[in-house]
């Protein structure tokens, strides 16, 4: 389904992009009185086609979308009519040659020009520089940061996310300059912090470079989720080590969200890389909500599962697995 969706993504595109080169062509060419007898997205054989405007022109989607073209009057091509021969190609002068040529990049230069002017009017979202607690015996806990506090300014210029404070903060430590920060906490009380960069180690980066100065995003509390995963599947040409399992398991088990999806993101997952005959994903885990916030309630689990292929379309396969896997619970799941 996925590489459905993504070659028909692919498709729509690369669509896109031939529409607007080619009718670049097709506008300079009109522009200069020049005939166009074609103009064809794909190439091959004529999936639709009409005739329209003064000059009869023929409209044509081909079968392999994978360019077009805009065919003018030319005498290179066929005879053409004395009364026209002014309005072929190859009778205009070398400068409109080269506008005619240059028109379909020139329509796909201010097609991106387009697209970036939407994606910036519709704005990107971003996080907002709100600290985390920092580390201990870091630059950032020396200077007095507190968590809940978001950064205004540095040395006077103004931080709207997260991103502009990583990389004014990484320019000045290059710079070995110290960063002054105006911040404002909770509760609306403005004060300032002032990181000392003048030691910091410039080797060895880690992939956020701003854990090395004891700076984290804040993140809301979320009670921990703890318990087991149980995954199967049924191979069909492909299989992997068990140590891709865990991996797979911790990757979506870090992202902030709930059993349900998680367990159907694994799911999912594996049916879409190894293409098995059967997946089987069972998931029993208790909420620490449920022992530490409102009802306090122990010893309560929640078991989810996702069966795909196999597992789902015969009852006797799914009853073996679940049986391997032992009775989560003890009780009744919930099947996502």
């Amino acid at each position: 389904m996925n590489l459905a969706v993504t070659l028909l993504a692919f498709i729509v595109a690369l669509g896109v992009l031939i529409v607007f080169h080619e009718f670049g062509h097709y506008l300079i060419a009109r522009f200069f009185g020049v005939k166009v007898l074609r103009f064809s997205i794909g190439f091959g054989k004529s999936l639709w086609r009409v005739r329209s405007g003064r000059d009869r022109t023929e409209w044509v989607i081909a079968a392999l979308p994978l360019g077009g073209y805009v065919k003018m009057l030319d005498e290179h091509e066929g005879p053409v009519a004395p009364e026209e021969l002014h309005r072929a190609f190859n009778r205009q002068s070398v400068w409109r040659h080269i506008a005619i040529v240059a028109g379909g990049p020139a329509a796909n230069f201010l097609l991106a020009i387009v697209f970036y002017w939407a994606l910036f009017v519709g704005g990107v979202q971003e996080a907002k520089p709100v600290v985390g607690t920092p580390d201990p015996g870091t630059v950032a806990d020396a200077s007095g940061l507190k968590r809940g506090e978001t950064i205004l300014k540095i040395n006077d210029e103004p931080m709207a996310s997260w991103q502009q404070v990583r990389w004014r903060l990484l320019q000045l430590a290059v710079e070995k300059q110290p960063a002054r920060l105006e911040v404002i906490d909770p509760k609306q009380r403005l004060t300032w912090r002032t990181l000392d960069l003048s030691n910091f180690d410039l080797e060895g980066f880690d992939s956020d470079p701003l854990a090395r100065l004891g700076l984290r995003l804040d993140r809301p509390d979320v009670a921990p989720i703890i318990g087991k995963v149980h995954i199967a599947y049924l191979p069909s040409n492909r299989v992997v080590g068990i140590s891709k399992l865990a991996r797979l398991v911790e990757v979506y088990a870090k992202r902030l969200q709930i059993q349900e999806k998680m367990t159907a993101q694994i799911a999912n997952t594996l049916d879409e890389v190894l293409q098995p005959k059967g997946v089987a994903v069972v998931i029993e885990a208790a909420h620490q909500c449920m022992t530490t916030r409102g009802v306090h309630k122990p010893g309560v689990s929640m078991v989810t599962s996702r069966m795909l292929g196999a597992f789902r379309a015969n009852p006797t396969t799914r009853r073996e697995v679940l049986a391997m896997m032992g009775t989560p619970g003890g009780g009744s799941g919930e099947h996502v």
